[in-house]
């Protein structure tokens, strides 16, 4: 079986963009319930192991060469599943060494950062390969290029200057040997 990885269509775009946004905000609302609930835990744990990884990837996947196959979808999958660990992390350590963790407000931060990701913009450079330009334009913070050195008056036409004078066919230092 030969599955295309391809964009979901611009008609399911965004819907997707804000469930994946408003699951965070869910397991927040899950947070509420007791601590031993099912519900809570079948709702909380899907979350801080895919979604803050999947919005977060979605700045990171190339948008040329599309490729087909499983393997583009296990790459999401894995790549999903240790952003997100990687940000639970980040966010929780902070907290914890501050001495100021609690459940929720570690919560309510990843479902900041994954409504953000989720829903923000992808800029539209993104993914598009370096060698596409075929004229780039120049960049108007580069130092303009140095001219070529000409050749002093008297020399002959075919040696170019140089800085190193073994080049030149003197010794580097008075005395020493070529």
């Amino acid at each position: 079986m030969t599955l295309l990885r391809t964009a979901p269509s611009s008609r399911w775009a965004l819907p997707l963009r804000c469930a994946l946004a408003l699951s965070g905000w869910l397991a927040v609302a899950a947070s509420g319930l007791p601590a031993g609930s099912v519900l809570r835990v079948l709702v909380s744990t899907p979350f801080l192991l895919v979604c803050p990884g999947l919005a977060a990837s979605r700045w990171a996947r190339p948008r040329v060469g599309r490729e087909t196959g499983r393997a583009p979808m296990l790459e999401m999958a894995v790549l999903a599943v240790v952003v997100s660990l990687a940000l639970t992390v980040l966010v929780v350590v902070p907290f914890y060494l501050n001495g100021v963790f609690t459940t929720l407000r570690a919560l309510a931060t990843l479902a900041f950062v994954t409504s953000a990701l989720a829903l923000l913009p992808v800029p539209r450079g993104r993914g598009r390969p370096r060698d596409s330009r075929r004229d780039p334009a120049p960049d108007p913070m580069a130092p303009p290029a140095a001219p070529p050195r000409q050749p002093p008056p008297g020399a002959p036409p075919d040696s170019a200057p140089s800085g190193d004078s073994r080049a030149a066919g003197r010794p580097s230092r008075p005395g020493g040997r070529r």
